[in-house]
């Protein structure tokens, strides 16, 4: 594995990136004793009501698997108002 100049954030973080760029791998790599899964990969477990992926910008979509695709503006507007 390429290293990586990303390191360790201290709180909670955001890991964007294209298809293939090594997030999964990153984490994977960063956190050997996580439970790391693809959004893909993870059944509806009890309690969920929804699944959510956050992107930089663009429209509010909803992929055929019923997950939700947010902007962050979008996501940020709806965490503030209490609707997540």
């Amino acid at each position: 594995m390429l290293k990586r100049i990303l390191k360790v954030p201290e709180q909670s973080f955001f890991l964007l990136g294209p298809r293939g760029s090594g997030k999964s791998t990153w984490l994977r790599s960063m956190f050997t004793d996580a439970w790391c899964k693809g959004l893909r990969a993870v059944e509806p477990l009890e309690g969920l009501q929804r699944r959510i992926v956050v992107y930089p910008r663009g429209p509010v979509m909803k992929t055929r698997g019923g997950i939700d695709v947010l902007p962050f503006k979008h996501f940020a507007d709806e965490l503030a108002a209490g609707a997540l």
